[in-house]
């Protein structure tokens, strides 16, 4: 018998190796553009749609924040699958962050600030809250067939104001749904092109209602392999019931 166990258990281990290493590693990791410092700690967030002159693909666009001591650095991701273009991102903004500067990749974004067409996230209208913000500031490709495609992206650095952290800018960005008369309310934007197969645009605000953390989660077990084990253990029952009946016998 207690070899028996002994085998199942051998045997059950040897599946959820094979199983950990056919999937994905999920954990933090540093953006290439960002080595170099020392990033201690990450949030990401999704879009919601802002605009409706097509389909909503809110969830192609991720939005990631790193801390970098005395600046933060900013990634924009499109990870598809449906095609489209980042072609413009918007920082309304004004007590947080200065001195933008797109580090990467190399030609994704050519024009900024000014040079920006159009000069403000189409169809965000942030007077309507009540609050006067400014376009801190933005960049766009320039030049059509250029700019954030499926499985792009496009990192900024930003110098943090005095007396400003991460933490802070988390909690403004988060403080733009339901902003009160005291708030200070951090508005994050991109203008999609191209989606789809319609040739139209949208645009999509960062929202923090679906903020996560990106750190490893738990994988679950896919049907084939929970079958496999509930066989492998019928069967290790079946022969200790055999072995058993045979001692008897015997």
């Amino acid at each position: 018998m207690g070899n028996s166990f002994k085998n199942l258990a051998k045997s059950l281990a040897a599946v959820l190796v094979v199983l950990l290493l056919s999937q994905p590693v999920l954990a933090d990791s540093v953006p290439t553009t960002f080595t170099g410092t020392n990033v201690t700690k990450s949030a990401e967030y999704g879009f919601s749609q802002l605009t409706s002159n097509t389909v909503n693909i809110a969830s192609n666009f991720d939005f990631q924040l790193f801390d970098l001591g005395s600046q933060i650095g900013v990634r924009f991701i499109n990870t598809g699958p449906i095609a489209s273009r980042i072609e413009e991102v918007y920082f309304y903004d004004g007590h947080l962050i200065t001195n933008g500067t797109i580090v990467g990749p190399s030609g994704v974004f050519t024009r900024e600030n000014s040079a920006v067409a159009p000069g403000d996230l189409p169809g965000f209208m942030p007077t309507k809250t009540g609050m006067h913000l400014t376009r801190f500031y933005a960049a766009d490709a320039g030049s059509k067939g250029s700019g954030v495609s499926v499985g792009g992206f496009v990192d900024f650095k930003f110098d943090l104001l005095s007396g400003i952290t991460l933490d802070r800018v988390i909690h403004d960005l988060t403080d733009n749904l339901n902003p009160g008369p005291t708030a200070t309310p951090f508005y994050v934007g991109i203008h999609v092109q191209d989606i789809g197969t319609s040739g139209k645009s949208d645009s999509y605000l960062a929202s923090p209602s679906i903020a996560t953390s990106p750190s490893p989660q738990p994988v679950p077990l896919p049907a084939p392999v929970w079958a496999g084990l509930t066989l492998m253990g019928g069967t290790a029952l079946r022969r200790k019931w055999n072995n058993y009946r045979r001692a008897r016998a015997a």
